[in-house]
This record gives C-alpha cells, sequence and structure tokens, in this order.
C-alpha cells in the first residue's frame, strides 16, 4: 500500500514493490511492451525508457527545471550521475515533453527485444524507421533491410535485394545479347511442301491450275548463351519488311522445329505471341520473355490469317531473310535479329 516516485533508491527488487526492477540502484519499472509504460516512455529491453537521457556531459537544456518547478505537459528523465557515474544526489532533471532535442539530451542505445520497437542509434521508433546500420527490424535490431525492402530499387537488374539473413546483396548488372538468323535458320515452307530460303514469308497464294496454297515463315536464333537461371527482362525482335499485298497484319507464334529448317517445321505447334505491323523497312517489336529458351534455340513461325483468298490473287507479307536479295528499304545489315536483355542471378 505505500507509492513510491518512479526512480526511488533501491537495493534490490523488493525495495520497488514487484512492478519496478532495481537497477543501478533506483527503482525503474519493467514492462513487456510499450503498453506497460507511462505516455512518454517506451519499453526497451524490459525496462520503461525515456525517448531522451540526460547527457552528463552537456549543459542542461534550454528549459529545463528541478523537481521543485514541473508545469502540467513536462516530461521527466532519469536523474543524470556525475562523472564518476556514481553519485546521483541532486534534483531530477525535466523538461517540457514538446522540446526539441539537443546536445543536451541524448538517445539510449539499449538493443531492445520488444516487437515493434528499436532502441538502436534512433530511440524508440516502429518497424522500418531508420536506425544507424539501416532499418529496425521490429525485434529491437538495427538490420541493412527488410523482406526485399529499403534495398537500391533504381534499376529492375542491377537493384541490390535484401537476402534472409536481412543484408542487401548487388546482383549482376544488366547484360543484353545480340542475335541474328543464318542460312538454314531463316525461310518460310508453303503446304508442307515446298522449301525457300530467299525470304521469310507468310501468305496466301490462289493462281490456277495451281490448289490453294499457304507458306508460313520460321526464325530461329541461338540463344543458349543466354545463362541458365537468368532472368530474361525483355527481348526485341527485329525484322525488314518487304511488302506484300493484304490490310491483315502478319501474325507471330513460338515454336520449335529441327535444324537446318524444313518442311516438317510446318505443323509444328505454336503458341501465339503477337501480330506484326504492316508496312516497309526495319521494324522493332516486343516479344514476351517466355519466348526465349536459355537451353538452345528460341524460334518463331510466322502465319497469315487469311488462308482463302480469292481466286487470281495473293495476300501476304514478306520479309528479308539471312541470304535474301535486299531492297531499297532493306539493307545487308537488316537481317532478322534477336536482342535479350537479362541479368544473371541473384535478381
Amino acid at each position: 500500500g505505500v507509492c513510491l516516485p518512479v526512480g526511488a533508491g533501491c537495493d534490490s527488487d523488493e525495495d520497488c514493490l514487484g512492478v519496478e526492477a532495481c537497477v543501478d540502484g533506483r527503482c525503474r519499472l519493467t514492462c513487456l511492451s510499450g503498453a506497460d509504460c507511462p505516455a512518454d516512455q517506451v519499453c526497451c529491453g524490459g525496462l520503461c525508457e525515456t525517448r531522451c537521457q540526460p547527457n552528463p556531459d552537456a549543459a542542461l537544456a534550454d528549459g529545463a527545471v528541478d523537481d521543485g518547478a514541473v508545469d502540467d505537459g513536462a516530461r521527466h528523465d532519469a536523474r543524470a550521475p556525475d562523472a564518476a557515474g556514481s553519485d546521483r544526489s541532486g534534483p531530477d532533471l525535466w523538461r517540457p515533453a514538446d522540446a526539441a532535442r539537443d546536445d543536451a539530451w541524448e538517445c539510449p542505445t539499449v538493443e531492445c527485444g520488444v516487437a515493434g520497437q528499436c532502441c538502436v542509434d534512433s530511440c524508440a521508433v516502429a518497424r522500418g524507421a531508420p536506425c544507424s546500420g539501416g532499418y529496425c527490424d521490429g525485434s529491437g535490431d538495427c538490420v541493412a533491410c527488410l523482406a526485399d525492402a529499403h534495398c537500391s530499387d533504381s534499376d529492375r537488374c542491377t537493384l541490390d535485394v535484401c537476402l534472409g539473413d536481412n543484408t542487401c546483396r548487388s546482383s549482376n548488372a544488366r547484360q543484353s545479347i545480340a542475335l541474328t538468323t543464318e542460312f538454314g535458320r531463316d525461310g518460310f515452307c508453303t503446304n508442307g511442301v515446298t522449301l525457300g530460303y530467299q525470304r521469310v514469308e507468310a501468305a496466301c497464294y490462289n493462281y490456277a491450275p495451281d490448289p490453294l496454297k499457304n507458306s508460313r515463315g520460321f526464325l530461329s536464333f541461338d540463344t543458349s548463351a543466354v545463362p541458365d537461371g537468368a532472368q530474361i527482362n525483355s527481348v526485341d525482335l527485329t525484322l525488314c519488311r518487304t511488302g506484300g499485298p493484304g490490310a491483315q497484319e502478319a501474325e507471330l507464334y513460338s515454336t520449335s522445329f529441327g535444324l537446318n529448317l524444313t518442311c516438317s517445321a510446318y505443323d509444328s505447334p505454336v503458341v501465339y505471341l503477337r501480330s506484326l505491323p504492316n508496312g516497309s523497312g526495319p521494324v522493332t517489336v516486343v516479344v514476351s520473355p517466355a519466348a526465349v529458351d536459355a537451353s538452345g534455340p528460341s524460334q518463331f513461325q510466322i502465319r497469315y490469317p487469311v488462308t482463302d483468298c480469292g481466286a487470281e490473287s495473293w495476300a501476304g507479307k514478306r520479309w528479308l531473310s539471312a541470304t535474301g536479295p535486299t531492297d531499297t528499304n532493306c539493307h545487308l545489315d537488316d537481317i532478322p535479329g534477336l536482342e535479350v536483355e537479362y541479368c544473371t542471378a541473384p535478381y
């Protein structure tokens, strides 16, 4: 039934009535969380700590007064020891609760183990708040990063990532590889029978007395140089359009076929990727990274959506191949190309 002021002198915990612990000769409130402490204190290391403590090596903060002149709203801070660290005589020190921190006040450096608080260099702050070594982890430790956060994010591939040990690891730099087709790796096949390497073509032909014909184009790029396990960030396919009638756009598919190219590729399974813009001259289109096979060649089939064209006509599109003739819009350096941008683990 006896109330003792916080900070009363003690020789053991028994002198502090059970709710306080005797620490360095003074009764200190014990706690499991900040809810056990007064509003102006936080729970650090099982003890209620004021957010700032007097610095015995600096002058008393402006506006600080002794315990005989405490106004409502003032905040109590632990009595400062003398230089020897043993004499706690003299008045307790107080300062207004909203007074700015200056050299006369310093943060405790206690590493608290209470979830949601961190007392490392930045007093008691919430999880994710900055501290001298990085960020508070919510368990009292100051760590470099938290769960893929707080690492560099200036570039998707060159960023640092936060690993399981709460440290940032730099990824390998963003890299790219530029590939072209070559003879035997591009061309077209008509009705699964007639093979041509002189161009890449997707078209419909309807000229008597021949039966209706449909040609499909093929491209193959050796992407085996992309490292296993690499994260592919972007893929750009470059073609040079040499013309062809028809308003519809040709369609690009992902596929797989044997090399050198033969007409056995005509009916190979395909996965739709995108349409290809009409026009003439060079064009670069973005392709899904899923279309790249790092273990071997990455291959494509091109189809024209019109498969039953009008009598005595043809419709479709043509592109320069690795060995085909050039024209005024497509030159030797405009052969089909694939640029793959990637980074290796860790990403």
